[in-house]
């Protein structure tokens, strides 16, 4: 405690005061005394966190800038903890499925594909209702990841027919709310989001003739309409 309360009376109040704006979207803390705001930051940020505000100063990044980084590297690290916990064989980080990425997607047990939102300490939950039904269109099922604190404000904001993984830090796991399943008749979606080479990939597997027409090579995918094919398509989009 006592090295955060140093670093942080090194960093200038009114950009402490901006970067927690940026920060938390929408808090103002200029009522703030200098002793408080200094004793907020130290019980809010961790010791690593607010080392990463200390460099952002010292390197002259704006306070939006430094927002902004944080909550990259908050997201991050949770997303990274998500991942140490549940250990999927398969994952990817950040994967661009037409006009949206999704933070974390990765394949269950029983080769469901699970999309996941990450909401960090920070992020503004405003758009993860919208940004869930479009993941909602080509995965089994759908997560909104964040701190257990914004339950409440979860519950508010995001359908339950979302699944929640909520993190806990005084026992350090996730909390799970199971999402609802979204059946899905073919894997469309995710074949017309595969470039080329993947596309080859599938084609030459299935001994399927070269083209670059991606309707054609799904039209003979469906007929064969097996298991290994759509957990092959599955596959390509984490790779």
């Amino acid at each position: 405690m006592l090295k955060k309360m140093q670093l942080l009376k090194s960093i200038d109040k009114q950009y402490l005061e901006d970067f927690l704006l940026h920060f938390n979207n929408k808090i103002r803390y200029h009522s703030f005394q200098p002793e408080e705001l200094i004793l907020f930051c130290a019980k809010k940020f961790n010791i690593n966190q607010v080392k990463e505000i200390s460099k952002f100063y010292r390197l002259n990044l704006t306070p939006s800038e430094a927002a902004r980084k944080m909550k990259d590297l908050n997201g991050l690290a949770l997303g990274r903890r998500f991942i140490m916990e549940n250990k999927p064989a398969h994952y990817a980080f950040e994967v661009g499925v037409g006009s949206n990425i999704c933070d974390i997607v990765f394949l269950d047990n029983k080769d469901n594909i699970v999309a996941v939102e990450i909401k960090a300490n920070g992020d503004s939950l405003e758009r993860a209702e919208k940004q869930c039904e479009a993941y909602s269109v080509w995965a089994d099922y759908v997560y909104v990841l964040t701190e257990f604190e914004k339950l409440k404000a979860v519950n508010k904001l995001i359908s339950r027919k979302f699944g929640r993984y909520l993190y806990k830090k005084d026992i350090d796991k996730f909390v799970k709310f199971k999402s609802h399943k979204f059946n899905h008749k073919d894997y469309s979606v995710i074949l017309n989001n595969l470039n080329n080479q993947k596309l080859r990939y599938i084609s030459q597997k299935y001994n399927i003739k070269p083209t670059s027409n991606k309707g054609k090579i799904f039209a003979e995918l469906q007929k064969l309409n097996n298991k290994e094919v759509k957990r092959d398509i599955k596959l390509c989009l984490l790779k």
